[in-house]
Protein backbone atom coordinates (compact mmCIF):
# COMPACT_ATOMS: atom_id res chain seq x y z
CA UNK A 1 0.00 0.00 0.00
CA UNK A 2 1.55 3.35 -1.07
CA UNK A 3 2.11 6.00 1.56
CA UNK A 4 0.14 9.25 1.23
CA UNK A 5 1.72 12.31 -0.35
CA UNK A 6 3.54 14.58 2.06
CA UNK A 7 4.60 11.69 4.26
CA UNK A 8 8.10 12.32 5.57
CA UNK A 9 10.64 9.50 5.37
CA UNK A 10 12.20 8.56 8.68
CA UNK A 11 15.95 8.39 8.01
CA UNK A 12 16.69 5.50 10.33
CA UNK A 13 14.04 3.22 8.77
CA UNK A 14 14.77 4.03 5.14
CA UNK A 15 18.58 4.32 4.99
CA UNK A 16 18.89 1.22 2.78
CA UNK A 17 16.46 2.62 0.20
CA UNK A 18 18.25 5.95 0.23
CA UNK A 19 21.69 4.38 -0.27
CA UNK A 20 20.39 2.43 -3.28
CA UNK A 21 18.89 5.60 -4.72
CA UNK A 22 22.21 7.47 -4.18
CA UNK A 23 24.18 4.99 -6.27
CA UNK A 24 21.36 4.74 -8.83
CA UNK A 25 21.29 8.50 -9.27
CA UNK A 26 25.09 8.72 -9.62
CA UNK A 27 25.37 5.75 -11.98
CA UNK A 28 22.69 7.01 -14.33
CA UNK A 29 24.25 10.47 -14.59
CA UNK A 30 20.95 12.14 -13.60
CA UNK A 31 20.43 13.35 -17.21
CA UNK A 32 22.04 16.72 -16.46
CA UNK A 33 20.11 17.19 -13.18
CA UNK A 34 21.59 17.54 -9.70
CA UNK A 35 21.89 14.49 -7.47
CA UNK A 36 19.51 15.87 -4.91
CA UNK A 37 16.80 16.64 -7.48
CA UNK A 38 17.09 13.08 -8.73
CA UNK A 39 16.65 11.81 -5.18
CA UNK A 40 13.45 13.84 -4.81
CA UNK A 41 12.00 12.49 -8.04
CA UNK A 42 12.82 8.91 -7.07
CA UNK A 43 11.08 9.28 -3.74
CA UNK A 44 8.03 10.87 -5.33
CA UNK A 45 7.90 7.96 -7.78
CA UNK A 46 7.42 5.51 -4.95
CA UNK A 47 4.82 7.62 -3.22
CA UNK A 48 6.98 9.62 -0.79
CA UNK A 49 8.06 13.25 -0.68
CA UNK A 50 10.94 14.93 1.11
CA UNK A 51 12.82 18.20 1.08
CA UNK A 52 16.25 18.82 -0.42
CA UNK A 53 17.72 19.78 2.99
CA UNK A 54 16.58 16.45 4.42
CA UNK A 55 18.15 14.60 1.53
CA UNK A 56 21.42 16.43 2.07
CA UNK A 57 21.32 15.62 5.77
CA UNK A 58 20.61 11.98 5.02
CA UNK A 59 23.40 11.82 2.43
CA UNK A 60 25.82 13.27 5.00
CA UNK A 61 24.65 10.75 7.62
CA UNK A 62 25.16 7.83 5.23
CA UNK A 63 28.64 9.13 4.37
CA UNK A 64 29.53 9.33 8.07
CA UNK A 65 28.25 5.79 8.61
CA UNK A 66 30.51 4.63 5.80
CA UNK A 67 33.47 6.36 7.47
CA UNK A 68 32.72 4.73 10.83
CA UNK A 69 32.30 1.34 9.18
CA UNK A 70 35.60 1.84 7.39
CA UNK A 71 37.38 2.79 10.62
CA UNK A 72 35.99 -0.26 12.44
CA UNK A 73 37.01 -2.59 9.62
CA UNK A 74 40.56 -1.24 9.45
CA UNK A 75 40.89 -1.27 13.25
CA UNK A 76 39.82 -4.90 13.52
CA UNK A 77 42.36 -5.93 10.88
CA UNK A 78 45.30 -3.98 12.29
CA UNK A 79 44.83 -4.60 16.02
CA UNK A 80 45.96 -8.14 15.41
CA UNK A 81 49.44 -6.83 14.53
CA UNK A 82 51.02 -4.25 16.81
CA UNK A 83 53.33 -1.72 15.18
CA UNK A 84 56.49 -1.20 17.26
CA UNK A 85 59.47 0.96 16.28
CA UNK A 86 62.62 -0.46 17.89
CA UNK A 87 65.77 1.65 18.14
CA UNK A 88 68.96 1.55 20.14
CA UNK A 89 72.53 2.74 20.51
CA UNK A 90 75.55 1.11 22.17
CA UNK A 91 79.12 2.28 22.82
CA UNK A 92 81.98 0.09 24.00
CA UNK A 93 85.76 -0.25 23.99
CA UNK A 94 87.46 -3.00 22.04
CA UNK A 95 90.97 -4.35 21.53
CA UNK A 96 91.18 -4.05 17.76
CA UNK A 97 89.03 -2.05 15.35
CA UNK A 98 89.47 -4.41 12.41
CA UNK A 99 88.45 -7.63 14.21
CA UNK A 100 85.45 -6.04 15.90
CA UNK A 101 84.22 -4.53 12.66
CA UNK A 102 84.64 -7.86 10.85
CA UNK A 103 82.67 -9.66 13.58
CA UNK A 104 79.83 -7.12 13.46
CA UNK A 105 79.67 -7.31 9.65
CA UNK A 106 79.39 -11.09 9.88
CA UNK A 107 76.60 -10.94 12.48
CA UNK A 108 74.64 -8.37 10.49
CA UNK A 109 74.91 -10.42 7.31
CA UNK A 110 73.78 -13.63 9.04
CA UNK A 111 70.68 -11.86 10.42
CA UNK A 112 69.72 -10.41 6.99
CA UNK A 113 70.44 -6.82 7.98
CA UNK A 114 72.61 -4.14 6.42
CA UNK A 115 74.81 -1.18 7.34
CA UNK A 116 73.26 2.12 6.23
CA UNK A 117 76.21 4.29 7.28
CA UNK A 118 79.75 3.95 8.60
CA UNK A 119 82.11 6.65 9.90
CA UNK A 120 85.72 6.08 10.98
CA UNK A 121 87.37 8.78 13.10
CA UNK A 122 90.92 9.11 14.44
CA UNK A 123 91.43 11.32 17.47
CA UNK A 124 94.68 12.04 19.33
CA UNK A 125 93.57 9.73 22.11
CA UNK A 126 91.46 7.06 20.35
CA UNK A 127 90.43 5.51 17.04
CA UNK A 128 86.66 5.16 16.66
CA UNK A 129 84.17 3.60 14.27
CA UNK A 130 80.44 4.46 14.24
CA UNK A 131 77.99 2.25 12.34
CA UNK A 132 74.23 2.49 11.77
CA UNK A 133 72.66 -0.94 11.33
CA UNK A 134 69.17 -1.57 9.89
CA UNK A 135 67.81 -4.93 10.91
CA UNK A 136 64.48 -6.78 10.46
CA UNK A 137 62.50 -6.12 13.63
CA UNK A 138 62.24 -9.80 14.56
CA UNK A 139 66.06 -10.06 14.67
CA UNK A 140 66.76 -6.86 16.62
CA UNK A 141 67.22 -8.54 20.01
CA UNK A 142 69.42 -11.27 18.47
CA UNK A 143 71.66 -8.58 16.99
CA UNK A 144 72.22 -6.93 20.37
CA UNK A 145 72.79 -10.26 22.12
CA UNK A 146 75.36 -11.45 19.59
CA UNK A 147 77.25 -8.16 19.53
CA UNK A 148 77.34 -8.16 23.35
CA UNK A 149 79.27 -11.43 23.40
CA UNK A 150 82.85 -10.68 24.53
CA UNK A 151 82.09 -7.09 25.60
CA UNK A 152 83.04 -6.66 29.27
CA UNK A 153 80.96 -3.52 29.71
CA UNK A 154 79.19 -0.85 27.67
CA UNK A 155 80.11 2.79 28.05
CA UNK A 156 76.48 3.49 27.14
CA UNK A 157 73.52 1.38 26.08
CA UNK A 158 70.09 2.75 25.17
CA UNK A 159 67.23 0.62 23.78
CA UNK A 160 63.74 1.97 23.07
CA UNK A 161 60.47 0.57 21.70
CA UNK A 162 57.78 3.00 20.52
CA UNK A 163 54.25 1.73 19.94
CA UNK A 164 52.84 3.46 16.83
CA UNK A 165 49.86 1.14 16.34
CA UNK A 166 47.35 3.92 17.04
CA UNK A 167 48.93 6.29 14.51
CA UNK A 168 49.21 3.47 11.96
CA UNK A 169 45.52 2.60 12.31
CA UNK A 170 44.50 6.26 12.12
CA UNK A 171 46.52 6.86 8.96
CA UNK A 172 45.23 3.70 7.29
CA UNK A 173 41.60 4.56 8.07
CA UNK A 174 41.98 8.15 6.89
CA UNK A 175 43.59 7.06 3.63
CA UNK A 176 40.83 4.53 2.96
CA UNK A 177 38.08 7.06 3.73
CA UNK A 178 39.65 9.80 1.60
CA UNK A 179 40.07 7.42 -1.33
CA UNK A 180 36.41 6.44 -1.11
CA UNK A 181 35.44 10.12 -0.97
CA UNK A 182 37.66 10.82 -3.95
CA UNK A 183 35.93 8.06 -5.89
CA UNK A 184 32.53 9.55 -5.07
CA UNK A 185 33.69 12.95 -6.31
CA UNK A 186 34.87 11.37 -9.55
CA UNK A 187 31.46 9.75 -10.02
CA UNK A 188 29.77 13.09 -9.37
CA UNK A 189 32.15 14.73 -11.84
CA UNK A 190 30.77 12.53 -14.62
CA UNK A 191 27.30 14.02 -14.10
CA UNK A 192 28.44 17.64 -13.76
CA UNK A 193 26.92 19.89 -16.41
CA UNK A 194 28.39 23.38 -16.04
CA UNK A 195 32.03 24.49 -16.13
CA UNK A 196 31.67 25.92 -12.62
CA UNK A 197 30.56 22.57 -11.23
CA UNK A 198 33.41 20.77 -13.00
CA UNK A 199 36.06 23.20 -11.69
CA UNK A 200 34.70 23.05 -8.15
CA UNK A 201 34.65 19.25 -8.09
CA UNK A 202 38.12 19.01 -9.62
CA UNK A 203 39.43 21.40 -6.98
CA UNK A 204 38.04 19.16 -4.23
CA UNK A 205 39.57 16.11 -5.89
CA UNK A 206 42.93 17.92 -6.04
CA UNK A 207 42.79 18.68 -2.29
CA UNK A 208 41.89 15.08 -1.53
CA UNK A 209 44.67 13.71 -3.73
CA UNK A 210 47.21 15.98 -1.97
CA UNK A 211 46.03 14.80 1.45
CA UNK A 212 46.13 11.16 0.37
CA UNK A 213 49.68 11.40 -0.94
CA UNK A 214 50.83 13.13 2.26
CA UNK A 215 49.20 10.48 4.46
CA UNK A 216 50.57 7.66 2.31
CA UNK A 217 54.07 9.13 2.60
CA UNK A 218 53.82 9.21 6.39
CA UNK A 219 52.40 5.68 6.47
CA UNK A 220 55.23 4.41 4.26
CA UNK A 221 57.79 6.01 6.59
CA UNK A 222 56.22 4.33 9.64
CA UNK A 223 56.13 0.97 7.86
CA UNK A 224 59.84 1.30 7.09
CA UNK A 225 60.68 2.18 10.70
CA UNK A 226 58.54 -0.68 12.01
CA UNK A 227 59.83 -3.28 9.56
CA UNK A 228 63.50 -2.35 9.98
CA UNK A 229 64.85 -1.55 13.44
CA UNK A 230 67.84 0.76 13.86
CA UNK A 231 70.93 0.19 16.02
CA UNK A 232 73.74 2.75 16.26
CA UNK A 233 77.02 1.07 17.23
CA UNK A 234 80.16 2.92 18.33
CA UNK A 235 83.35 1.07 19.26
CA UNK A 236 86.85 2.42 19.85
CA UNK A 237 90.42 1.63 20.94
CA UNK A 238 92.60 3.79 23.18
CA UNK A 239 95.86 5.11 21.66
CA UNK A 240 99.00 6.55 23.21
CA UNK A 241 98.36 9.93 24.77
CA UNK A 242 94.78 9.09 25.64
CA UNK A 243 93.09 10.50 28.75
CA UNK A 244 93.41 7.21 30.64
CA UNK A 245 97.26 7.46 30.63
CA UNK A 246 97.33 10.34 33.10
CA UNK A 247 98.29 14.01 33.06
CA UNK A 248 102.04 13.37 33.51
CA UNK A 249 102.15 11.90 30.04
CA UNK A 250 100.26 14.91 28.72
CA UNK A 251 102.80 17.34 30.27
CA UNK A 252 105.68 15.36 28.77
CA UNK A 253 103.93 15.38 25.43
CA UNK A 254 103.38 19.14 25.76
CA UNK A 255 107.08 19.84 26.33
CA UNK A 256 107.94 17.62 23.40
CA UNK A 257 105.52 19.44 21.14
CA UNK A 258 106.86 22.80 22.38
CA UNK A 259 110.45 21.86 21.50
CA UNK A 260 109.32 20.68 18.11
CA UNK A 261 107.62 24.03 17.59
CA UNK A 262 110.79 25.88 18.59
CA UNK A 263 112.86 23.93 16.07
CA UNK A 264 110.25 24.49 13.38
CA UNK A 265 110.49 28.24 14.03
CA UNK A 266 114.19 28.29 13.18
CA UNK A 267 113.60 26.00 10.25
CA UNK A 268 111.09 28.52 8.95
CA UNK A 269 113.64 31.31 9.35
CA UNK A 270 116.04 29.56 6.98
CA UNK A 271 113.55 30.15 4.19
CA UNK A 272 113.95 33.91 4.74
CA UNK A 273 117.79 34.10 5.15
CA UNK A 274 118.35 36.25 1.99
CA UNK A 275 115.95 38.85 3.34
CA UNK A 276 117.58 38.69 6.78
CA UNK A 277 121.07 39.14 5.24
CA UNK A 278 119.98 42.14 3.20
CA UNK A 279 118.29 43.61 6.25
CA UNK A 280 121.47 43.24 8.36
CA UNK A 281 123.62 44.90 5.66
CA UNK A 282 121.20 47.83 5.36
CA UNK A 283 121.07 48.15 9.14
CA UNK A 284 124.93 48.21 9.32
CA UNK A 285 125.22 50.98 6.68
CA UNK A 286 122.48 53.10 8.26
CA UNK A 287 124.02 52.77 11.71
CA UNK A 288 127.51 53.62 10.36
CA UNK A 289 126.12 56.69 8.62
CA UNK A 290 124.42 57.89 11.80
CA UNK A 291 127.60 57.42 13.83
CA UNK A 292 129.67 59.32 11.22
CA UNK A 293 127.31 62.31 11.39
CA UNK A 294 127.38 62.33 15.18
CA UNK A 295 131.21 62.26 15.14
CA UNK A 296 131.40 65.25 12.76
CA UNK A 297 128.98 67.25 14.88
CA UNK A 298 131.00 66.51 18.01
CA UNK A 299 134.28 67.56 16.31
CA UNK A 300 132.72 70.80 15.02
CA UNK A 301 131.43 71.62 18.50
CA UNK A 302 134.86 71.16 20.06
CA UNK A 303 136.63 73.33 17.42
CA UNK A 304 134.04 76.05 17.79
Amino acid sequence: MAAPRGYKIKPMKNSIILILLVFLAVGCGNSGESIYESFSEDYEGVGYSTTESELKAEYKRVDQEDMISSDVEVTENLLLDQKIIKEGSITFQTDTIAKTKGRIDSIVKSLKGFCSSEVETHYTYQDQVSMTIRMPAQSFEKLIDQISVGVSHFDSKEISAEDVTEEFIDLSARIKTKKETEQRYREILRSAKTVGEILEIEEQISYLRSDIESLEGRLKYIKNRVGLSTLNITFYVEVEGGPKQGYSHKFAKGFENGWDGFILFFVALTYFWPFLLIGLIVFWFVRRKIRSRRAKKSAAARNG
